[in-house]
Parts: structure tokens; C-alpha cells; sequence
């Protein structure tokens, strides 16, 4: 009967999403808007409840931290396409599907690793079977949660389709050469974010183990820890990409659309770091200072781009256009 259940979910995402490729850019774009609002709040409200779906195995707080702030980074990209995918300019939407191309495609590769990876490199770490009929379940293995195979099939299904659109309307378009990007102030704070968000993400991608232990105190954290580590670190990088390039958009709004979603990010990230300080077991934060320090640099820097660097451009005249002298007119 799950057979059966995840063949027919299989072929409804599938249709899904290539019904909505096969239409313009436009409806795409609203089908993955909404898809991240949807996937985004159930893992920053219901994370015990999505994780008890795809994972075998007692879950603590730190399980539910990674997927809260997973969950908020999604919804920041979210924010962002909401504020600027029906832009006038085609080229800041069609950037905003390069950054979801460059962290769906890592997001896909950490998934395959946390899939496949031990089995290919002989450790082997399987899910316990499921028991049949009057049976008690497998004891979970010693070294904690693992992904079962309701994640295997929904999440390789749904990333490599979000994938596969995105770089079809890529692609597609013409508008990715972008623009002269302006040598302002706000220009300035957009590579600065996207500098710090870079570092950020790799670090996560790189050495979540290292973070954990650090800022956690787990010295062995199991494949769903490092998994959710290592696609926070995935969004990031793409997230990055985005204001790497944003100093070439043309409008100053879709600029500062960037800034406000980061903004947005943080604040939402540094409550659910408050919230699981309090409510959720296992979790503490060893190294409160590093965080603050860190997020602070990273939120002035976006508060003061968003709301208070000048509307330069506005103060940008076009110089006057030359007359073309036809071939009567003479000098006097």
C-alpha cells in the first residue's frame, strides 16, 4: 500500500511541476514561490512533525534547530521572489533563478551524498526495516536518527524537478547579461552582503561537524545533523549569488528587496535561536558572543543598505542627446 501510495505522490509532483514549466516563466516562478512558502513554514512550525515523517529515530532540539533555521532561510528566498519576480527588469528575475539553480544544485548534491554517501565509501548506516504486521520496530542504530526511504523518494523527487525548472526558464531567457552596475553606496553594501553570506555558507557546507561541536557541544553528530548543516550552508551560497549580482539590477527597489529578505532572515533566525534556547532539549549555544558579533555585522550592514543609504540614482541625469547635422546644415 506505501508503495503504491509513494508511486502516485512521485507522479503528482512530476506533473505538477512540468505543468508549470510548460507555461511561461512567470507562472513557474509563482509555482516555486509558493512551494517554498508552503515547504518553509511547516519546517519553521511543524519541524518535529516533517522530520518524524522522513527520519527513524528519537529526534532532540537540535534536530529541530537545524530544521527551523533551514526553514527560515527558505521562506528569506521566498520573501525576495515575492518583492521582485514580477520586476520590470528581466534581468533581476532572471538572476533570481540562477541563485535557486546554484543552491538547488548543491542541495542536490548534499541530498545524494546523505542518501548514497556511506553506502558508496562501505558504512554502511541503513534505516531499521520496517517491521511487518505484529512485529516491534528495529532498534534504531547506535550512531542516532538516519533518513528513511520516504525521504529518499519525495526530496530527490521534488529537488531535482525545482532543478530542472529553474534551469529550463534559465535557459530560456535573454535578459542575463545585466546591466552597468553603479558605483553607489547601496551597491557597496549588496557585495558585502553577499561576501558574508558566502563565507557563511561554506563554512556550513564545509565543516558542519566542526560548527556543531563548537556551537553545540555534539561530538558526533548523526546524518540528519550533518545533512540539514550541510544544506543550510547549500541556500546560503545560492542566497549569496543573488546579491553578488544584485548591483546590476536596474531598479533600486528590486535592490533593496535583496537587502530586506536578509534582514528578514536574520531576525527570524536569531528568534528561533532564542526559542530553542528555551523550549528545545539538547540544545545550547557554547559561544553566545561568536553568534551575536557575526549577526550583527551581518544584519547593520543590511539594515543600513536597506533603509539608509541614498537614493543616488535618482540624483543620475542622462546627458543631453547630440543633434545629428544633416548634410545641408553648415557651420556659421
Amino acid at each position: 500500500m506505501m508503495e503504491y501510495f509513494e508511486l502516485v505522490r512521485t507522479a503528482f509532483i512530476v506533473v505538477g511541476f512540468l505543468l508549470a514549466m510548460s507555461r511561461d516563466r512567470v507562472t513557474w516562478m509563482t509555482v516555486d514561490l509558493i512551494a517554498s512558502v508552503v515547504m518553509g513554514a511547516a519546517w519553521v512550525f511543524i519541524p518535529q512533525i516533517v522530520l518524524g515523517f522522513h527520519t527513524e529515530g528519537e529526534l532532540n532540539g537540535i534536530h529541530l534547530f537545524l530544521g527551523r533555521v533551514f526553514g527560515v532561510v527558505m521562506l528569506c528566498g521566498a520573501v525576495k521572489m515575492y518583492l521582485n519576480y514580477r520586476s520590470h527588469d528581466s534581468y533581476a528575475q532572471v538572476m533570481l533563478l540562477a541563485s535557486r539553480i546554484v543552491s538547488t544544485s548543491i542541495l542536490l548534491i548534499v541530498l545524494a551524498h546523505s542518501v548514497y554517501g556511506d553506502r558508496l565509501a562501505g558504512k554502511v548506516e541503513e534505516a531499521p526495516p520496517k517491521p511487518k504486521e505484529g512485529e516491534k520496530p528495529a532498534p534504531t542504530p547506535a550512531k542516532g536518527v538516519v533518513f528513511n526511504d520516504q525521504w529518499r523518494s519525495l526530496n530527490m523527487t521534488a529537488v531535482i524537478c525545482a532543478l530542472l525548472g529553474n534551469v529550463v526558464w534559465f535557459l530560456k531567457s535573454r535578459h542575463y547579461g545585466g546591466h552597468t552596475s553603479l558605483d553607489s553606496l547601496l551597491n557597496i553594501h549588496l557585495r558585502v552582503d553577499f561576501f558574508v553570506t558566502l563565507i557563511a555558507g561554506v563554512v556550513w557546507l564545509a565543516y558542519t561537524p566542526t560548527i556543531l561541536g563548537f556551537k553545540m557541544g555534539v561530538t558526533a553528530p548523526d546524518t540528519v545533523q550533518v545533512h540539514f548543516g550541510q544544506v543550510l550552508g547549500a541556500m546560503l551560497i545560492g542566497d549569496a549569488i543573488l546579491s553578488a549580482v544584485a548591483p546590476g539590477f536596474l531598479f533600486e527597489e528590486d535592490k533593496r528587496n535583496v537587502l530586506l529578505g536578509r534582514v528578514v532572515m536574520l531576525i527570524a533566525s536569531i528568534l528561533v535561536g532564542i526559542y530553542s534556547l528555551f523550549y528545545a532539549a539538547a540544545y545550547e549555544d557554547k559561544h553566545p558572543i561568536v553568534s551575536v558579533v557575526l549577526d550583527l555585522v551581518w544584519i547593520v550592514n543590511a539594515i543600513l543598505g536597506y533603509k539608509y543609504a541614498p537614493h543616488e540614482t535618482s540624483n543620475y541625469r542622462s546627458p543631453p542627446r547630440k543633434t545629428r547635422r544633416t548634410p545641408d546644415q553648415h557651420d556659421e
